[in-house]
C-alpha cells in the first residue's frame, strides 16, 4: 500500500513538472502569435509641436469655400524676393481662365516684356521674380468656367528688407537761431531708419556739451514716429527751451543711433544782444 502511494506520489509530480515544461516552452510563442495577427492600434497625426488636441480627421481646406471667398486674403512679402499669389481657393473648383485686376484696374500681361507673369492651368497665380514696391496693392482675380464666375481678393503688402546702414538725418530746422534772454526757441530734428529688425534699437536724443538734454519745467522734448508703407520707420523729436537763460545759448546736436551706426546734426542758438531784457522790480516793504 504505501508503495503504491509512493509511485502516485512519484508520477503525479511528474505530470506536473511535464506540464510546467509545455508552458514555459509555449507561451511565448503563443503570445507572439496572438500579438502578430493583432489588429495595430489607431495611430493619430505626427505632432511637432506638441499641440494639445485631439484628432478629428482631415481638414478639409475647401469646407465653405464659396462663403470664405468673399474675405480679403493678406500676403505680404519683401522688395527683392520672388513672390507668388494664388486666386483664393482656386483649387477647389475647376475654372478654365482667370483675370486679375491691382487696384481697380485690370492687369494685361506680356509674357515676354512683364516681369510679372500668369501660371497655372487657369492662370489662377500672379509670379513675381523680383517683387517691387510698386506690385503692392490690392488684387482681384475672377476665374470662370464658362457657366460660373467666382472673384476673390488678396491683399499684397511689400515690405523693403530689414536695414543694416546707418540711419539718415535732414538738417535740424532750423539750422540757426538768435533769441534773446527770456524768450523761446524750438528745433525740430528727424531721421530715417529704414525697415527696423529685431536687433536694430532706433535713437533720437539731443546732447549740448556732450550731456544729454533732459524735460525739465523749461526744456520740452516731444518724441514722435510713424511708419510709411514700405515699412521703413521715421522718427523726429522737437527740442523746445521757454524763458531762455544765458546758459541756454551754444551749439545743440542731434543724434540718430542704430546698431549700424549713426549721424548727427547740429543746431546753433545765438544770443541776440538787442532784446531788452525788463527784470521783475522786486517788491519793498
Amino acid at each position: 500500500m504505501r508503495s503504491f502511494q509512493m509511485y502516485y506520489a512519484k508520477t503525479f509530480r511528474g505530470v506536473l513538472m511535464c506540464a510546467w515544461v509545455f508552458l514555459w516552452a509555449g507561451t511565448p510563442s503563443l503570445s507572439a502569435a496572438v500579438l502578430a495577427n493583432a489588429a495595430p492600434s489607431p495611430v493619430p497625426p505626427a505632432d511637432y509641436h506638441n499641440y494639445d488636441y485631439d484628432y478629428y480627421g482631415d481638414y478639409d481646406a475647401c469646407l465653405n469655400w464659396q462663403t470664405n471667398i468673399q474675405e480679403i486674403f493678406l500676403e505680404k512679402a519683401t522688395v527683392g524676393e520672388p513672390m507668388t499669389i494664388r486666386c483664393p481657393f482656386s483649387e477647389c473648383w475647376d475654372g478654365f481662365s482667370t483675370t486679375w485686376s491691382r487696384n481697380g484696374v485690370q492687369l494685361k500681361l506680356n509674357p515676354t516684356t512683364d516681369e510679372v507673369t500668369q501660371s497655372g492651368d487657369a492662370g489662377e497665380q500672379l509670379q513675381f521674380p523680383r517683387l517691387r514696391q510698386e506690385d503692392a496693392g490690392a488684387y482681384t482675380c475672377q476665374m470662370t468656367n464658362g457657366t460660373h464666375t467666382f472673384v476673390g481678393n488678396v491683399q499684397l503688402d511689400a515690405t523693403n528688407p530689414y536695414s543694416t546702414t546707418p540711419p539718415s538725418m535732414e538738417p535740424v530746422d532750423p539750422p540757426k537761431l538768435q533769441r534773446g534772454v527770456g524768450e523761446m526757441a524750438t528745433f525740430v530734428c528727424k531721421a530715417s531708419y529704414g525697415v527696423i529688425g529685431p536687433a536694430t534699437f532706433p535713437q533720437l536724443y539731443w546732447i549740448k556739451n556732450n550731456t544729454f538734454v533732459k524735460n525739465s519745467n523749461r526744456v520740452v522734448l516731444r518724441p514722435s514716429s510713424r511708419t510709411d508703407s514700405a515699412g521703413s520707420l521715421h522718427m523726429n523729436v522737437s527740442l523746445s527751451i521757454h524763458h531762455l537763460l544765458d546758459e541756454d545759448f551754444g551749439q545743440y546736436t542731434c543724434i540718430a543711433h542704430t546698431t549700424f551706426g549713426w549721424m548727427a546734426q547740429n543746431a546753433t542758438l545765438e544770443k541776440d544782444e538787442s532784446v531788452l531784457v525788463i527784470e521783475k522790480p522786486q517788491d519793498t516793504v
